[in-house]
Formats: C-alpha cells, structure tokens, sequence
C-alpha cells in the first residue's frame, strides 16, 4: 500500500465501526443533550448561550450552523469523523517514532473505550483530541 493508504484504510475502518452508533440520539452524557437544548436556545433568542463553562464558541457554532437540518446523525458526525481521522495521525505519529507495527497500534487506540465511545455522540471531545494530536505531530 502507497504513503496514505494504510492511513486511508485505517479512517475507514474507524469510521466504519462508528457509523452504527451514529443515529441513536445525542448521547447518554448531559453535555451532549446541553448542547442540543443550548443550540435550540440560541435558536431562539438569537442570543449566544453558554452550554457549560468555560463554553466552546466553535463547536456550538457548527452546531446551530447544522440546526435547521440537525438529526442525531448530523450532530454526531463531526466527533466520528475527527474521531476516525485521530487514528490515521495516531498512525502518522507512530511512524515518525518509529513504533514497530504501527497500524495494529493506531487500531488498537480506535478501539480503546474512551475514544471510541466519545466518538460516537454529540460532545467535542473527539474533535479535541484531534487538534491536540495535530499540535503533537506538528512539534
């Protein structure tokens, strides 16, 4: 397989194993139903509102961006597809160090529960650990 291949392969298979999970509603967390009823909120009053402190302007703007269509599977999208894109630069990551068996690594971290779970509902964690992952590989 060519340079981006095993990383393409990996964002699959990721995303694969989360699709599933993508349609059964926000979440079992109370921020993730926050940030639903926040949206409808700043919906409504035109008013920006604080899901929870210290608030994250970003993701609740794609949120109510996605409001008018929004669905369980629209809102959940976004944290699988950072979710599923964590692993391929996982992946990057563990190249650069040289860890031997690299990809079994990158999909074994998918599967570990807390990033596959947080991956799979209305909540910006996943999106978080991307971006902390890109500032990891960019250092």
């Amino acid at each position: 397989m060519g340079k981006y291949g095993y990383q393409f392969l990996l964002f699959a298979i990721a995303f694969a194993l989360r699709l599933p999970f993508l349609f059964y509603g926000y979440g079992v967390e109370e921020d993730s139903w926050g940030h639903v009823l926040n949206v409808a909120i700043m919906t409504e009053t035109g008013v920006y509102e604080i899901s929870r402190l210290p608030g994250h302007p970003l993701f609740e703007a794609l949120l109510l961006i996605l409001y008018k269509v929004h669905s369980p599977f629209l809102y959940n999208l976004p944290a699988a597809i950072a979710g599923a894109y964590s692993v391929s630069v996982f992946y990057r990551i563990a190249q650069s160090q040289r860890i031997k068996l690299a990809f079994w690594w990158a999909l074994a971290f998918s599967l570990v529960p807390v990033v596959f779970i947080s991956s799979t509902y209305t909540i910006d964690y996943s999106i978080a650990l991307l971006f902390i992952m890109l500032a990891f590989e960019a250092t």
